[in-house]
């Protein structure tokens, strides 16, 4: 796992990422959100842990103008480091798996499947010495009709110089022989290989299914082809699709006239079919805990239930895997996928501006939902306990505004529209023995002082920004203010 960022040093957004700039010590947690509007840096965090586990370049995303490579340190949960510089990493952490939008564009119209010549794929790992022992006859035949094809071919060259019938020399028809042979041999193995992965492939789409019913009523995987391209690092997987109760077999999808996807999958669905893919690839890879899973702006078109069906299986995957990346531009999302965390606390951070480049903070996802009373109350009720942290001027234009709105809130009916706290005043002033009000006549001369004192502050005063502030004076009034706010 990632313990902690060291230094990152010319990478996109952040020219030099330093711990004096930030509140935040660096170290990450099990599970941790990033919030950033889109454009401020969270693909790049993306694509530098998927360059920590695939090396794959990052040197596009150097900070602009930089003649200098990018440089980044981390420190695993190993003690070692984890090193970027010149283009390549010192060593790679083998097991991260990104969900990104790059994963939804190679996701959605097939299924593709890491299948490397040095590496066991996620279909083989249940079952590792009989994939080790198909690799092995897989790759001997496939060294063997190479030779054959070579020799064949040569002998077909010697011949032709020689302008000798090709079709009547024996060594040219039992050199086609053998290599034919092996070319049958060949495809007997991978079908057999295929037939071999089919039951791992089979409980992943059901997994894919399951998860497809939780975003949607209208989509299910019904059929799929395996395909081994030649010239390729990846299994891929096409799929027929039931939509809306209309079925598209995957034989139809690959017909020169048959169904495109493009034009029955809305932006929601190809979403909730990439999401689904990525899910059930997590439920099968073995030994989960090991993991870092990283997972960029999760939806987009999304409504509300696919958006809380989003989180709901996110939270299953924090629980099982070694670490978990949320990175994304709904603060509202964030602030719910934490919320429903119930086994682990998260680091909260933000990525924001500073001067000319960008840092990482601690960010209080709640507190920023706050919008009107409620973040005015807390803004007084945070000076008590911060005190010359903050604003003073913010602080003392927060003081009408509770007044005004806990008397809205509470006396709805009595309120009208354009009433402020002049007005609230006088219908206290005026209120008879029967009414709700006529209990908060007592408490006239502490509204009035509170209302005289916090006007002169007020955006409404011309000379509102020459006035000086007493901290001594101004913590009095917060206090007799939040104080009022209780016996409104």
């Amino acid at each position: 796992m990632i313990e902690k960022i060291l230094s990152i040093k010319r990478y996109n957004k952040f020219d030099d990422l330093k711990k004096g700039s930030t509140d935040w010590d660096f170290v990450f947690k099990k599970t941790n959100v990033i919030y950033a509007p889109n454009g401020s840096g969270k693909t790049s965090i993306s694509l530098m842990l998927k360059s920590l586990c695939d090396n794959s370049s990052i040197e596009a995303k150097k900070s602009f103008g930089s003649e200098e490579s990018s440089e980044i340190r981390l420190l695993g949960d190993d003690k070692k480091k984890f090193i970027y510089r010149k283009g390549k990493w010192n060593r790679n952490h083998k097991k991260v798996e990104i969900f990104n939008s790059f994963y939804l564009e190679d996701n959605v119209y097939t299924i593709s499947i890491e299948d490397r010549i040095s590496e066991l794929n996620i279909f083989e790992m249940s079952m590792p010495d009989q994939a080790r022992q198909f690799r092995k006859e897989l790759n001997e035949l496939t060294r063997l009709l190479s030779v054959a094809r070579t020799r064949a071919k040569n002998r077909k060259l010697k011949l032709k110089s020689e302008k000798k019938d090709i079709n009547k020399d024996s060594v040219m028809t039992r050199l086609q022989a053998e290599r034919d042979e092996l070319a049958k041999k060949l495809e007997q193995k991978k079908a057999e290989r295929t037939r071999f992965l089919s039951e791992s492939i089979d409980l992943y789409i059901s997994n894919i299914n399951r998860y497809l019913s939780s975003f949607s009523n209208d989509l299910k995987i019904i059929d799929h082809k395996i395909v081994f391209p030649t010239n390729s690092n990846s299994i891929r997987l096409i799929y027929g699709i039931k939509i809306n109760n209309h079925e598209i077999h995957f034989t139809e999808r690959e017909s020169a006239t048959g169904h495109s996807l493009k034009y029955y999958l809305s932006e929601g669905d190809k979403n909730a079919l990439a999401l689904s893919f990525f899910l059930a690839k997590m439920d099968i890879v073995p030994n989960p805990e090991e993991y870092i899973v990283v997972v960029d702006d999760p939806f987009t078109s999304f409504d509300t239930h696919r958006k809380q069906t989003t989180i709901t299986q996110l939270v299953r995957v924090a629980n099982k895997v070694g670490q978990l990346f949320i990175l994304t531009h709904d603060l509202h999302f964030a602030n719910d996928f934490c919320n429903a965390l119930y086994s682990d606390i998260p680091l909260k951070l933000q990525i924001t501006r500073q001067g000319s480049s960008y840092i990482i903070q601690n960010y209080d996802f709640k507190n920023a939902l706050l919008t009107g009373l409620a973040r005015d109350i807390k803004t007084l009720n945070d000076y008590l306990l911060k005190g010359d942290d903050m604003s003073l001027r913010d602080v003392v234009r927060c003081i009408r505004p509770c007044i005004e709105g806990v008397f809205r809130l509470k006396y709805f009916s009595l309120v009208k529209e354009g009433d402020w706290l002049g007005d609230f005043i006088k219908m206290i002033r005026d209120a008879e023995e029967e009414s709700p009000l006529y209990r908060l006549k007592m408490y006239v001369p502490q509204i009035e002082e509170l209302n005289d004192y916090s006007k002169i502050y007020h955006h409404s005063n011309p000379n509102y920004m020459d006035v000086m502030l007493d901290p001594m004076e101004l913590s009095i009034q917060v206090r007799n203010t939040i104080n009022l706010l209780y016996v409104l």
